[in-house]
């Protein structure tokens, strides 16, 4: 009989069981842990039963104790793929995903394409936006405060030294933008992650294929810089490949086939990483896959758990610290920058860089001389430093220091935007992660970190029509996501 058996002539619904037993329920996206007698929840949450053991229990429930990262690995790798987020990758889930693909591959292969690949950018994306103009202007006009800095880029015009300069680029910057934040209201956390490791595999592979040597500005040795303008460009890539690999390959909600995909995509970063002959690179790749890694474990850790971790770190730098600041340690510090790094000790020049920015903003503190109206041909300080950095096109450059360069263009009100920007931006993914410790969220996280340390040695955030700058604008805009709720698999409203 469909509803159950009969006992004295009365129907009894059939008792359901919850989760099927060994089922592999989830709590936010987070598996559960199979113990005997049912599935045990993670951080503290409340212990789903099943089978016999779980009728036979009496009293409160009470939340489990977390288990250690190895039990934790073997227990995920046990239980079956959720399916429950399949609904983010309906048609239009995957129209934005190769929206995505086309445009991040072309835009990474900007020295080879040339202008073609801002056409792609901007034709796909226009196309991607023609059939809901309402729905695009709602989800644009729902980032709020992310517009604040790229609007005083294109204000900048009103104090500007070089009005008409400021008004293309700061329009420019306007619409990178736009599309970074529209490509994040589109795609998920988890698509997004995905995509960009296929887009990322795929220049990394025609840079090997096809990639050339160039001659560094700084230093004068060639250098392979694949597809791209300088090594620096490279090993950006390089070093998202690694963190975009990793964060696939570690997650099960990912389809199968981008997941294998990730394999070879791990396999290719070493070889690489060979290439690029920068220190610098090697360590930012390493940096961002520890800090993927590493906030995994630390943040699937209990309360007790985690300072004693945080004790065995920080307890052995304190005198780490004291001894580098020291005469010795000073002189080792040094030869690890000149021999590892393979940099001296003004970093190839941008110490004098620095210098000569911070005059610069002596003379115009506030607003700066306007976006992207220093780099001018014909401005003599530009000028100089073109020559001393030997670029014959006297075009480009820039003050290897994003805060430096923003305090240049835009001045301390620049600078104090972006700083909000992007501390909030980051205080907004440490809630994320540690709320919810999935792969998206800790590679949006590890790439915040990773950006924010590089800007002190690089600009990736002002440039227009950038794989970098949409990046920035896509994590602030899935940060924001967030802290309203959202998780890997929502796209942001």
């Amino acid at each position: 009989m469909p509803l159950g058996s009969s006992r004295g002539g009365m129907m009894r619904p059939r008792r359901r069981r919850r989760n099927g037993g060994r089922g592999g329920a989830t709590r936010r996206g987070v598996p559960l842990l199979l113990v005997p007698g049912g599935v045990r929840g993670c951080y503290g949450g409340p212990i789903v039963g099943s089978g016999a053991a779980s009728r036979r229990r009496s009293g409160p429930l009470q939340p489990p104790r977390c288990p250690s990262p190895v039990r934790f690995a073997t227990a995920t790798a046990a239980l079956p793929r959720n399916t429950a987020p399949a609904a983010v990758w309906d048609r239009s889930g995957w129209l934005a995903w190769i929206a995505g693909f086309v445009t991040m591959s072309a835009q990474a292969s900007t020295p080879v394409l040339g202008s073609t690949a801002v056409l792609i950018f901007l034709g796909v994306w226009f196309a991607y936006a023609v059939p809901a103009p309402f729905q695009v202007v709602r989800l644009l006009s729902g980032a709020g405060l992310i517009w604040l800095f790229p609007l005083l880029a294109l204000l900048s015009v009103l104090w500007s030294s070089h009005p008409d300069i400021s008004q293309r680029y700061g329009t420019q910057y306007v619409l990178t933008a736009g599309i970074a934040i529209l490509m994040a209201k589109r795609l998920s956390p988890r698509q997004m992650v995905s995509m960009l490791m296929a887009a990322t595999l795929l220049v990394c592979m025609l840079s090997v294929l096809f990639g050339r040597y160039d001659e560094d500005s700084l230093t004068g040795n060639r250098v392979f810089v694949g597809l791209f303008a300088s090594k620096n460009q490279l090993a950006f890539f390089v070093m998202l490949l690694a963190l975009a690999a990793a964060a696939v390959a570690v997650d099960r909600l990912q389809p199968v086939l981008l997941r294998l995909l990730s394999l070879p995509a791990l396999a290719l970063v070493p070889p690489l990483l060979v290439l690029t002959q920068s220190g610098t690179s090697r360590v930012t790749a390493v940096l961002a896959v520890a800090l993927f890694f590493g906030a995994m474990v630390f943040l699937r850790l209990r309360p007790v758990e985690r300072a004693f971790a945080v004790l065995l770190v920080t307890v052995p730098l304190l005198p780490l610290t004291v001894f580098l600041l020291s005469g010795p340690g000073g002189e080792l510090a040094a030869r690890f920058v000149e021999d590892v790094l393979g940099k001296d000790l003004t970093l190839t020049g941008r110490t004098t860089l620095w210098a000569v920015a911070a005059t610069v903003i002596e003379r115009q503190p506030w607003l700066g001389v306007g976006f992207s109206a220093f780099w001018v041909q014909g401005n003599v300080e530009a000028e100089g430093l073109w020559r001393m950095a030997h670029v014959a096109s006297r075009m480009g450059f820039h003050f290897h220091n994003t805060l430096y360069e923003t305090g240049v263009q835009l001045g301390y009100v620049g600078v104090g935007v972006l700083l909000a920007m992007f501390g909030t931006a980051l205080s907004r993914l440490l809630r994320w992660s540690n709320r919810d410790p999935s792969p998206p969220a800790l590679f949006f996280l590890s790439l915040m970190v990773v950006m924010m340390v590089r800007a002190m040695v690089e600009v990736e955030i002002l440039a227009t029509f950038q794989v970098s700058t949409v990046l920035a604008f896509a994590i602030i805009a899935y940060a924001q996501n967030a802290a309203r709720g959202g998780n890997g698999d929502s796209r942001p409203e």
